[in-house]
């Protein structure tokens, strides 16, 4: 989830160019408000699906102690690299429509006539048995669905004025799902019957922002804060026990982590900060390995951290406009996992805004690792008049160099408003990012959702370097809402939550 800043955060320390490489570290939405409103929902529903398939985890490997045994999608980007790729494929032509989907809607508000979507943010997960899990931010609640879209169980928070909101993306492990609201609350829930297990303060507040949750090696890792920051965003990350909630460690944070997206590899948690400074923590203690360094040209971004297979974490991320420097808008940075050093540094195409993370995997079999990001920026907060054009791109780029693959240029989204915002409460607005973050299929599609309220399937099938909408290249669904949630891959199925509904669409 985005914020809604006037101004510009700056930190004014060391930094250096290394031809166009940049060493740095840190400084610094409406999103999930409240409704004192029932709840009432419109579900559809069609085709018929295939049997369960066969138990492998997101990686394609057998399933570890990491997550839960053979969960397709346990978290936000899938694995527990936060890659984004799955070795599945899903239905790629999305202009078919979807199989299935469920709107939760509000209805008999006081302060509003009409019926509106409740706020959705999460990334839907899918377990062993291909069971989705979808959850709403408000009216909080944590849907379970079979893959025909039938609803299993439903768990539901207390509501109405003052009751906290369900921000975060939850995440698996072993046989339960774990997610936490703007108390700064952890819940644990039992996957086959929604029954609460444990429920513990990791923190007194936590941000409003689309955080995720990580779990792994029998910890839950939630980001938290002390006090409620007008921004957005956390300012300590905590370490649960999964089985019973106690709290095993905490970090506190100089500065503010936004959206926290956070990799677990070998032993150690990586995660970026609200300007990209990324962080390497013993994931066992909590203790600091090795931290970035500050760069005085580093803006606020709502991107995030991903790590490769290949032991690279790529962080997005946005700079000040700096004239001097012909500096500004968005970059992918590529550091090593084993002490931090950077890579390389690239700027977007055109340097429009990165303000979402990235997801890496092959786009044709046995090919490069690849980085595909959707950039621009962020929608405006509705009424905000008069609405300026918004310049959009989806991108790929070698993972290893940083150079660029193809690009998907697109006309400018003109409406300024996110899809589906100006038709909500203003106490409800998503006011989501741009874009979604991507995910990656194992035939080479990858799956993104924009604030046009279309979510897109991308592929340069003839591989010219140019994505090109009119020869088959692109399809897309309109769902009428813009898009915080990301895409979920699983074998023959993709699931993905829009500001105001979920999609399911199945081969």
């Amino acid at each position: 989830m985005r914020r809604a800043l006037g101004g510009t955060l700056l930190c004014l320390s060391a930094w250096s160019f290394s031809g166009t490489a940049l060493n740095w570290d840190v400084c610094v939405e409406p999103s999930c408000v409240d409704l004192d409103a029932a709840t009432g929902t419109v579900f559809l529903q069609a085709k018929a699906v295939a049997g369960p398939a066969k138990a492998e985890n997101s990686s394609g490997t057998a399933a570890s102690s990491l997550t839960a045994a053979a969960s397709y999608w346990p978290g936000k980007n899938g694995d527990l690299l936060r890659t984004g790729s799955s070795p599945f494929s899903g239905p790629w032509n999305l202009s078919a429509g979807s199989n299935w989907s469920w709107t939760p809607l509000v209805t008999n508000s006081p302060n509003w006539k009409g019926n509106y979507s409740g706020r959705v943010a999460a990334t839907p997960l899918v377990d062993a048995q291909m069971n989705l899990y979808f959850t709403v931010c408000r009216p909080p609640e944590l849907r379970k669905y079979s893959k025909s879209g039938k609803l299993l169980w439903s768990h539901k928070e207390p509501s109405g004025e003052g009751a906290a909101n369900i921000p975060s993306v939850p995440a698996i492990l072993d046989s339960s799902i774990f997610f936490s609201n703007t108390f700064g609350e952890v819940i644990a829930l039992d996957m086959k019957s929604g029954e609460v297990q444990w429920r513990n303060h990791a923190g007194s507040f936590a941000g409003s922002d689309t955080f995720a949750l990580t779990t792994g090696f029998g910890l839950v890792i939630a980001p938290v804060t002390a006090l409620v920051l007008p921004t957005g965003g956390n300012t300590k990350v905590v370490a649960l026990d999964a089985k019973t909630g106690d709290i095993i460690w905490s970090y506190d944070l100089n500065s503010l982590v936004y959206n926290m997206l956070a990799a677990i590899d070998e032993g150690a948690l990586f995660f970026a900060d609200a300007v990209g400074v990324p962080y390497k923590l013993n994931f066992s203690t909590g203790a600091l390995i090795w931290k970035g360094n500050k760069s005085p040209v580093a803006d606020f971004s709502t991107g995030g951290a991903i790590l490769g297979p290949n032991k690279v974490m790529y962080v997005t991320g946005n700079l000040v406009k700096v004239k001097q420097f012909e500096l500004g808008g968005g970059y992918i940075a590529a550091y090593s996992s084993v002490d931090g050093k950077l890579l390389w540094f690239q700027r977007t195409v055109d340097g429009l805004d990165a303000n979402n993370g990235a997801a890496i995997g092959p786009l044709t079999p046995g090919g490069p690792l690849a980085l595909v990001i959707g950039t621009g920026p962020n929608p405006d907060f509705p009424g905000a008049t008069p609405y300026n054009p918004k310049p959009r791109k989806v991108q790929a780029s070698d993972a290893m160099t940083g150079e660029l693959i193809w690009v998907y240029n697109m006309d400018d989204y003109l409406d300024g408003v996110a899809a589906g915002d100006d038709t909500r409460p203003t106490w409800t607005v998503c006011l989501p990012d741009s874009w979604s973050n991507a995910a990656i299929s194992v035939d080479g599609w990858s799956y993104l959702g924009n604030e046009d309220g279309r979510i897109y399937s991308i592929k340069d099938i003839n591989g010219d370097g140019h994505i090109d909408a009119g020869a088959g290249e692109v399809t897309f669904l309109n769902t009428g809402y813009a898009f915080q949630g990301s895409p979920a891959i699983s074998p023959g199925m993709v699931a993905i939550a829009s500001c105001g509904s979920f999609h399911v669409f199945l081969s």
